[in-house]
C-alpha cells in the first residue's frame, strides 16, 4: 500500500558532468532511455534535464516501494515519457 505522494528532484549540473561517463550512464539507465538521449538535439543543459528528470521519477518509484535505490536494477527499469 502507498501511504503517499511525493516529488523528487535533482540538479541537472549533476549530469552535466556525466554525460560522457558511458559507464555512470549504463548503470543508472535503460538502453532505451540512452538512445532516446543520444538522438536529442539539445545542447547539454537539455540532454542533463532529460537524464534528471528519468533519475527523479526511478528515485521516487523505488522510494514508493520502499526499497533502496540499488536494490532494483536500474538499468533494466525503463522511464518512458513524452
Amino acid at each position: 500500500m502507498i501511504a503517499g505522494i511525493g516529488i523528487d528532484i535533482c540538479r541537472r549540473d549533476r549530469f552535466v558532468r556525466r554525460l560522457d561517463n558511458r559507464a555512470f550512464l549504463e548503470k543508472i539507465f535503460h538502453a532505451q532511455e540512452l538512445a532516446m538521449l543520444m538522438h536529442r538535439g539539445e545542447d547539454a543543459l537539455g540532454k542533463s534535464a532529460f537524464l534528471a528528470g528519468r533519475w527523479a521519477a526511478k528515485e521516487s518509484l523505488v522510494k514508493a516501494l520502499g526499497l533502496g535505490i540499488f536494490v532494483l536494477p536500474l538499468p533494466q527499469m525503463c522511464v518512458v515519457l513524452a
